[in-house]
């Protein structure tokens, strides 16, 4: 999970389409399935990110 401060007022800036997280999570669900996924929120002035692989194979 990542997370950076929230803007203050999104008048001074533009809201976007959202493409680039829809193409991540296309590029997530293409390649893991249902097992990886990428969600993203503001809370309390924080803007959060989280990405969920899988993992497999042993840890050394």
């Amino acid at each position: 999970m990542i997370s950076n401060p929230a803007p203050q007022s999104r008048s001074s800036r533009r809201d976007g389409n959202h493409m680039a997280l829809d193409n991540i999570r296309e590029r997530l669900k293409a390649t893991y399935g249902e097992a990886a996924s990428l969600t993203s929120e503001t809370v309390g002035g924080q803007y959060y990110v989280a990405i969920r692989l899988p993992v497999s194979g042993t840890a050394s």
